[in-house]
């Protein structure tokens, strides 16, 4: 039977009466798309519709703007906090690593590329649209395709056309009103999050420092061609009451069939309270009784349980639980599968070996549930995340479960999902030594492509 729990954090509204100036800038947004190349060849579903919406972009502080749509979400970009929290009135949606963003750009470029040249190998054509063209719609610039250096600049009657090899990338045409010169960054920041359109014109637009009238660009992306035009509505200064994290409130239906949604919880909850502090003492002392009742496995398994949270390995605690293997047949089967298996027939073997165990319903049980997952995703990735949530789902402090969560759902590309992950077990224990693989990947990100970081 499927049972349910509900957890509501609610948190105390802490706002002031302070208000501070920020720059408003309203935009009516055209979308239409064609197909065009050999699109039939990859996508069947037909272009969407075209559509007009209104977009609303507060550049608060250099370090930080949000964009609110019709619906009243908002996604608020903090880059001295490096996050993304997206909300919908008094109701905190998400919040999502900063770093999520580049990171999918980059994979997906990648992935582009290498499909492009199989596809013009097999004589499908331009399908994914040349490099001037990913590079618009993942905003990078590869410096090895020197793409900026074949982009040329026609200027007529105020506007500005971009084309590369006689395909035009965009139109500008300026106001007369400048950016003010303390929103110019958050400015830019915005058209790299948010825009399809070549980093070179990007950079272009800031140094002219002038607000758009309008700009239109166009970019190609899996057979179907998008041409958007930004319209300016309306720019003026305001004031903005700060963004208080605390007003914030998430109400959390967490059930066995939904990971994502006890992910997302934790990345938010991570945000608003104190770390967890794990106290050796508390799971030693535990192991040390639970192993004086006999109960061997589950006093094994409570200390695995402390060197997963916590990256330290209690060597002399395990050793002496370990040393009784010869009198205990679960805790020989359990030392059995400690190591990885070699090939697809011992991982099945070692995972019915784990389930087992996992049966006899001892204390700490579900730990066992972490090796299983690690054994089983290279063959069968949603069962790997089907047992990291019997192990979340009963503790989601145990650190290290989501670093190899995170790197399944990366290679998925869901880059939320993982770097929401990666966020939990950076704030749950950032000296972790699992994590110090997640903060060399974000120092090549910030290192590589810093217009995206603060």
């Amino acid at each position: 039977m499927r049972s349910f729990f509900f957890l509501t954090f609610t948190f105390i509204t802490t706002y002031t009466n302070a208000q501070q100036q920020a720059f408003k800038l309203n935009f009516n947004i055209e979308s239409e798309f064609e197909k065009f190349g050999d699109g039939e060849l990859l996508d069947s579903k037909g272009v969407p519709e075209p559509s007009t919406t209104k977009q609303s972009v507060l550049l608060l502080t250099s370090e930080s703007f949000t964009i609110s749509s019709v619906n009243k979400e908002s996604r608020y970009y903090d880059f001295d906090n490096e996050i993304i929290l997206t909300t919908n009135k008094d109701t905190l949606k998400s919040a999502v690593p900063i770093y999520s963003v580049i990171d999918y750009r980059v994979s997906e470029y990648t992935n582009r590329t290498y499909l492009s040249d199989i596809l013009q190998a097999g004589g499908v054509g331009d399908a994914l649209g040349d490099l001037a063209n990913l590079e618009s719609i993942f905003g990078l610039e590869i410096d090895k395709n020197r793409i900026r250096d074949s982009i040329k600049l026609l200027s007529s009657k105020n506007v500005d056309q971009y084309s590369f090899k006689g395909n035009v990338l965009a139109k500008v045409k300026y106001s007369t009103s400048p950016i003010p010169k303390k929103y110019q960054k958050a400015f830019a920041r915005y058209m790299s999050y948010n825009w399809q359109i070549h980093p070179y014109i990007r950079q272009e637009i800031v140094q002219k420092n002038q607000i758009p009238e309008w700009v239109e660009f166009s970019y190609s992306n899996v057979g179907t061609k998008t041409t958007k035009l930004y319209t300016l509505i309306n720019s003026e200064p305001t004031s903005y009451i700060p963004f208080d994290l605390s007003n914030k409130k998430l109400v959390y239906n967490k059930s066995r069939d939904n990971m994502n949604e006890l992910v997302n919880a934790m990345s938010i909850s991570t945000l608003i309270d104190p770390p967890k502090k794990y106290n050796s003492s508390d799971y030693f002392n535990e192991a040390k009784k639970l192993a004086k009742a006999e109960q061997n496995l589950s006093g094994l398994l409570r200390l695995f349980q402390y060197l997963l949270s916590t990256g330290e390995q209690p060597v002399d605690e395990i050793r002496a639980i370990a040393s009784k293997q010869k009198s205990d047949n679960a805790v020989s089967t359990f030392i059995q599968c400690l190591n990885r298996p070699k090939s697809k027939e011992e991982a099945e073997e070692k995972i019915a070996l784990l389930e087992g165990l996992i049966k006899l319903d001892v204390k700490y049980g579900f730990v066992m549930n972490i090796f299983a997952a690690n054994y089983i995703e290279p063959i069968d990735q949603s069962k790997a995340i089907d047992y990291f949530y019997q192990v979340l789902s009963k503790d989601p402090y145990i650190t290290g479960v989501y670093l190899d969560l995170g790197k399944i759902y990366a290679s998925r590309y869901q880059h939320d999902d993982a770097w929401k992950c990666f966020g939990v077990m950076l704030v749950l224990k950032p000296d972790h030594s699992m994590a110090q693989e997640l903060m060399r990947k974000k120092s090549d990100l910030k290192e590589n492509y810093p217009e995206y970081f603060k």
